[in-house]
């Protein structure tokens, strides 16, 4: 499967609402890193991207495109909701909450 996620399991059984969030986010996180494989034209030319955005001598995505994303991500104010919800919570307490320790 295009954008397995380390610690989620694939296939036939049914995914937790953090690993569908980590999926989500994945994809859409992937259309980010498109710009990195454009020459220095090629990323001059393109919309969202940006010649040593990320590493010098190097295309990235521009960072207003990296607010946007975060700013109109649901998948993402999801993912953080989530996480700070079960970060309060230690290995006792975790599992009945919903969370993976």
């Amino acid at each position: 499967l295009p954008y397995a996620v380390p610690g989620c399991a694939d296939g036939l059984g049914l995914q937790t609402e953090e690993c569908q969030l980590r999926r989500t986010l994945a994809m859409e996180a992937a259309a980010l890193g498109e710009c990195s494989a454009l020459d220095f034209v090629s990323c001059k030319a393109a919309e969202n991207c940006t010649w040593g955005a990320q590493q010098v001598g190097k295309c990235g995505f521009s960072q207003e495109v990296w607010l946007k994303w975060l700013n109109d991500s649901e998948a993402f104010v999801r993912y953080l909701d989530r996480h700070f919800a079960c970060s309060v919570h230690g290995a006792d307490t975790c599992i009945r909450a919903g969370c993976r320790w």
